[in-house]
């Protein structure tokens, strides 16, 4: 999708025109998460996993590397990606990470909400576009319930299963507000896109994570009782 972005407007002539940003991006985004896996390997090898000091250089490291995939022309998303890939890789053993790491995503995921929360609210809204966000927004929900009673055709899936699966991924990613921002910058014409996403991702902020509570909560698969009477279903009912 980066590489998309920013050849949307230009003109192509032959399919190396298209095929040369695409494998840009993808090489970029390689070697910067290489780096990243390379680097994090070496620190853990003399440092405990567990320590804040740990968590601050996990975190110092991944702001650089995004930015540096970001600002050569990579994808920080997908260099991020290969670059826990590797290092999982490099050592399968499973790790102990910080409780640092946990609170520093929380902030981000509340930042990312105010700064939607912000836009979403000085954006000209119409009927028009309430519309469009209200068919997005159920467009996707049933894509994702459709999506999973297909690929579990034949493995025994009910459709509550199915139905509170789906709720469950209803959450929007911060991804998507990335390539909101991408495809927004890309061209003057393409922000018209942003006043329909935007309202979007801020609803399924919040609505995605009542749907995904009331998933969790209805399957019992949460530690916590749902209110004083704790009878909706025994744990493990609905996993068939």
């Amino acid at each position: 999708c980066t590489a998309r972005a920013g050849v949307m407007n230009r003109p192509h002539k032959e399919w190396t025109d298209m095929a040369y940003p695409i494998l840009v991006v993808l090489g970029l985004s390689v070697v910067v998460g290489a780096v990243l896996a390379l680097t994090l390997r070496i620190a853990l090898r003399v440092m405990s996993p567990t320590s804040e000091n740990t968590s601050m250089l996990f975190m110092a490291l991944l702001a650089a590397g995004t930015a540096l995939a970001a600002h050569f022309g990579g994808s920080a998303p997908l260099a991020a990606l290969l670059g826990g890939m590797l290092l999982k890789q490099l050592n399968p053993k499973p790790w102990a990470w910080p409780r640092q790491l946990g609170t520093a995503g929380s902030l981000l995921t509340m930042l990312m909400f105010v700064l939607v929360s912000v836009v979403a609210a000085n954006a000209q809204w119409n009927m028009s576009i309430a519309k469009l966000v209200a068919a997005l927004v159920l467009a996707r929900v049933a894509a994702k319930i459709v999506g999973v009673m297909a690929a579990n055709w034949g493995s025994g899936l009910t459709w509550r299963q199915a139905l509170y699966t789906g709720s469950a991924m209803s959450p929007m990613s911060s991804v998507a507000l990335l390539l909101v921002s991408q495809f927004a910058a890309s061209s003057p014409a393409l922000p018209l896109i942003a006043r329909i996403a935007l309202p979007a991702i801020l609803l399924m902020e919040v609505l995605g994570a009542i749907l995904a509570t009331f998933a969790v909560h209805r399957t019992g698969e949460s530690s916590r009782s749902w209110g004083p009477d704790s009878s909706f279903t025994t744990p493990g009912e609905l996993r068939g």
